[in-house]
């Protein structure tokens, strides 16, 4: 069975880096050394992961999933294997839906 060494991914940066607590944002996922490893690749929002989609070797999209966690930066990151996450120091936040209070006049 073959085996395959590659460079450690690495993320420059996601965009957004918030999004609604339902889930469902396009997150835009910049970097360096992706690989097209189909059913393997994910996103990671701390410990909750969806599968992404390989663009090219610098561009990766996914969607964020639902959380609880609102208003709290959490970890996120990229695996090609399913196994091994990278290491950067990417946050991602959740919100609520803005509700209105007051409308005047």
């Amino acid at each position: 069975m073959p085996y395959r060494f590659y460079k450690e991914p690495i993320i420059d940066y996601i965009y957004p880096r918030y999004g609604k607590k339902n889930g469902g944002t396009l997150i835009e996922v910049y970097g360096k050394n992706f690989l097209n490893f189909d059913q393997n690749l994910r996103c990671a929002f701390g410990s909750i992961e969806v599968k992404a989609y390989y663009v090219s070797n610098d561009y990766m999209i996914c969607y964020s999933p639902f959380s609880d966690v609102v208003q709290k930066e959490l970890p996120f990151s990229i695996s090609l294997n399913n196994q091994q996450n990278t290491r950067q120091n990417v946050e991602y936040i959740y919100y609520d839906f803005p509700q209105v209070a007051r409308l005047e006049p």
